[in-house]
């Protein structure tokens, strides 16, 4: 059960580290009544049709509250952070990963 978690955890990581990425300022962030995180950052990615909030997570994702500390945190110091993320037909990009490095 152990190496079964481990393989499963490893082509998780995997896939979130093979998503594409944008490096930016977090330029506008909004919280709607269902608890969808919707943002954008200063030069958002063509590949995310919705240029008014390209970036999309729910507040019920497991690393949601981690996600919303390190955008604010960033948007608060005026730093670039890199937001890996999920193409979707619809519009939006899903966030696979976010990353700050400053």
């Amino acid at each position: 059960m152990k190496k079964l978690f481990i393989i499963l955890l490893a082509l998780y990581s995997t896939a979130a580290l093979a998503a594409p990425a944008v490096k930016g300022q977090v330029d506008a962030l909004y919280v709607n009544s269902s608890g969808t995180v919707l943002f954008r950052v200063a030069t958002p990615p063509s590949a995310c049709n919705d240029s008014t909030w390209p970036f999309q997570f729910s507040m019920d994702d497991k690393v949601a509250k981690e996600w919303m500390s390190m955008l604010l945190a960033a948007r608060t110091a005026k730093q670039d952070i890199i937001i890996g993320y999920f193409e979707r037909s619809s519009g939006r990009c899903d966030i696979a990963y976010v990353y700050h490095n400053d």
